[in-house]
């Protein structure tokens, strides 16, 4: 069993690398060999992992939170006329973010490790701590990413036992901002969240304690909008919502994605036969939209195989951790799938026109070198507990025999 995980794990990621390299050279070679040499690194950094004990990184963990923390300080204080989102290393950009998703992922797994009981207390102190790299990346400002921060703390305290009383606060509060914008929405929103919270049988005075919250959240949801939001975070969510009424402007890149998706039918019209992409009518072809332009160019067997191969893939390293007795190890796989989930669903719900423009990447699709070698690290921490798990069964099969 731990051989077919470990060969599928590979072969995933090897044929997504392989699809993405044929997308760029059809969109530019420069991208495609680009891409060849971060992935050349990428592997290195898999197979170095393999010889790299769980225990470094457990140990090491709070080490790599606070570099992640200190480096995403770093890029705030870096000028740009922009989003302040890379460190630039000679001709490679650097982006802290992804790297501080992992970080994250140690530092979440080794504090519950520590005491698997997760208190209110110690979900709340965990929060706080989730909390200084979501605030420092959405200053980027990156919001899509440091939604990935809460996204990862809420799915592995879940899973961990957390009560879902404090979870409330932090799932239900973006539906509440999101609702308010709309009276009528609002108070639906409002009716079926009491109907939830009887439901799950919460006492009457949290019940009442935590509407009030929500409806304080609707109330304030103004001054985020007009005052945290940058001005093309907010034309982003205006033109997801209004697609037709600013298709010459910031809708056009859903609307142009969606119409190259479409064009290409069953099996695409072929490499370099993309229309779409080849009168620069799509924009952003080889990283926000790489979804897009494989499905003009390779169609819709293709983009259907990828969607099965990276849930497939997010699956089997949940399966992974799910089956891992040890709890930093079991974390540890359980974050890198959520990971891999969150970036799959976001990258192709915009593309679908779904969700508005994020710029997450598609893992091992989109162009980029940050996100790709973070993904190989990934996967390669991934077979490495895998190893582990074979050298554990193989230890307690030795002492069976004596």
């Amino acid at each position: 069993m731990r051989k077919f995980l470990i060969f599928f794990l590979l072969l995933i990621p090897i044929i997504l690398v392989g699809i993405s390299v044929l997308e760029l050279s059809s969109i530019n070679r420069f991208y495609s060999s680009r891409q060849l040499l971060w992935t050349a690194f990428g592997l290195f950094l898999l197979a170095l992992n393999y010889f790299i004990p769980s225990k470094f990184y457990n140990v090491l963990s709070p080490f790599f939170f606070v570099i992640s923390i200190l480096l995403l300080v770093i890029v705030l204080g870096l000028p740009s006329n922009g989003p302040k989102r890379w460190i630039h290393l000679g001709s490679f950009y650097f982006q802290p973010s992804e790297l501080a998703k992992l970080a994250y992922i140690f530092f979440i797994a080794r504090w519950i490790s520590k005491n698997p009981r997760l208190s209110e207390k110690r979900v709340i102190a965990l929060f706080i701590f989730t909390f200084i790299p979501f605030s420092l990346v959405l200053i980027e400002p990156d919001l899509a990413t440091s939604v990935s921060f809460i996204f990862l703390f809420t799915v592995i305290s879940f899973l961990a036992g957390a009560d879902l009383k404090i979870l409330n606060y932090i799932i239900l509060s973006p539906a509440a901002a999101i609702f308010s914008f709309k009276s009528w929405a609002f108070m639906i929103f409002l009716i079926a969240l009491i109907l939830y919270l009887r439901l799950m049988k919460m006492s009457v005075p949290y019940t009442l304690i935590f509407i009030v919250y929500i409806i304080f959240v609707g109330l304030f949801s103004p001054y985020i909008w007009f005052k945290v939001l940058k001005p093309y975070q907010r034309a982003r969510i205006v033109a997801f919502l209004e697609p037709e009424k600013y298709k010459t402007g910031p809708a056009w890149q859903i609307l142009q994605g969606e119409i190259a998706l479409g064009s290409g039918g069953l099996t695409g019209k072929g490499l370099r036969k993309g229309t779409q992409k080849g009168l620069s009518f799509l924009p952003a072809a080889h990283t926000d939209f790489i979804f897009s332009s494989i499905g003009e160019e390779l169609g819709f067997v293709t983009t259907s195989f990828i969607l099965a191969a990276l849930f497939i893939f997010s699956i089997l390293i949940f399966y992974v951790g799910y089956r891992d007795k040890d709890i930093f190890r079991k974390i540890v796989a359980i974050g890198i799938s959520a990971y891999f989930v969150y970036h799959t669903v976001l990258n192709i719900a915009t593309n679908l026109g779904m969700f508005p423009v994020s710029g997450i990447p598609l893992p091992f699709l989109t162009y980029g070198g940050s996100h790709l070698l973070v993904e190989f690290l990934m996967l390669g921490i991934v077979i490495r507990i895998l190893r582990e798990q074979g050298m554990k069964e193989l230890s307690l099969s030795n002492q069976a025999i004596f």
